[in-house]
C-alpha cells in the first residue's frame, strides 16, 4: 500500500513537465463526454485498487471507499503542490505525510 501511494512522489510521476499534460487532460474532462467517461473509468479502477489494498491492510469494507477517496485526494494534492512549487516541500516530506495518513487509517482498523 505504502509503495503504491508514495510512488507518485518520485520520477517519472513527480515531474513538472507532466503537469501540463494533466492540466490539458483535466480541461478536456469538463469539455468532452468521451474524455469524462475515460476519466471516470480510470479513476474508478484506481480507487478499486486502493480499496483492495486497504482491505489487505485490515480496513473494514464499510470504510474502504471513503479512505480510498481520501488517499487519492491526499496524493493528488501533494503531487500537484510538488509540481507547482517544488521548493515548498520535498518528495521525502510528501512521502512522510502520506505514510502518516496511511498509518492513521490502517493501524486502528478503521
Amino acid at each position: 500500500m505504502e509503495a503504491f501511494v508514495t510512488a507518485s512522489f518520485a520520477p517519472p510521476i513527480a515531474d513538472t513537465a507532466l503537469l501540463a499534460t494533466w492540466i490539458a487532460f483535466w480541461s478536456l474532462v469538463t469539455a468532452r463526454k468521451d474524455i469524462a467517461r475515460q476519466h471516470d473509468e480510470q479513476y474508478g479502477l484506481y480507487r478499486a485498487r486502493l480499496e483492495a489494498l486497504l482491505g489487505d491492510c485490515g480496513v473494514p469494507v464499510s470504510a474502504r471507499r471513503r479512505h480510498a477517496i481520501a488517499v487519492t485526494a491526499l496524493v493528488d494534492g501533494l503531487w500537484l503542490e510538488l509540481c507547482l512549487s517544488p521548493g515548498c516541500f520535498t518528495p521525502e516530506e510528501a512521502r512522510d505525510i502520506a505514510r502518516g495518513f496511511l498509518a492513521s487509517i490502517t493501524s486502528s482498523g478503521r
